[in-house]
């Protein structure tokens, strides 16, 4: 009974947690995550929880110790190794987060947003034919994903191909109004000279 008891406590404690998390009441997280991982240490669910939370906070090196912890004990999950290497980018730390992304891409390598975030990363330090290659290969596994279209537009602009960059930017038009698509089209057409109001015009 006691042990029914003790793990009724947990579980209670664990889902009020589990609700802030949810809610994105990130200070609750702070204040009650260290309370519970000092009876169950390596929980990795609330270690995620406490490393995402301090990392919405400002708090990134310290995330960055707990996601290492979480990647540890739970080596097989996808949205770890993600926030693992996300976080390693937002410090400016690029050659971890490269491996990470590689080490993600070896073990899922449909996952669309590895390939987009990837990409990004290659195209942050001038690696632009090698972003365009990740994007593409992204692309093969779902070639309607509006993120990776983006982020090869862009690629395409900046490698100064500006007739690809439009033709991709305008198949995204072609799918769904996108703000950013519009935007970026918009500057396409500028460095190629033409007017704004032509590209008021073609979008529509």
């Amino acid at each position: 009974m006691k042990i029914n008891k003790l793990m009724a406590k947990n579980k209670e404690a664990f889902d009020a947690l589990n609700h802030a998390f949810n809610e994105k009441n990130y200070s609750f997280i702070l204040a009650a995550a260290p309370d519970f991982l000092k009876k169950h240490p390596d929980h990795a669910p609330m270690l995620n929880m406490l490393a995402v939370a301090l990392a919405q906070t400002g708090r990134k090196n310290e995330a960055l110790a707990y996601m290492k912890r979480v990647v540890a004990l739970v080596p097989h999950e996808l949205v770890a190794q993600m926030n693992l290497a996300r976080t390693y980018m937002e410090l400016g730390d690029k050659f971890s987060a490269q491996e990470v992304y590689l080490k993600i891409l070896d073990r899922w390598p449909k996952n669309v947003d590895a390939y987009s975030n990837y990409g990004v990363l290659l195209q942050s330090v001038g690696k632009l034919e090698e972003a365009e290659a990740i994007y593409r290969q992204g692309l093969m596994h779902d070639q309607n994903f509006v993120a990776l279209q983006l982020n090869l537009a862009g690629c395409l602009a900046a490698q100064n191909r500006l007739d690809e960059a439009e033709a991709l930017y305008r198949t995204i038009l072609a799918q769904k109004t996108n703000l950013i698509a519009e935007m970026e089209l918009g500057k396409v057409f500028k460095s190629k000279g033409f007017a704004q109001t032509l590209f008021c015009n073609s979008v529509r």
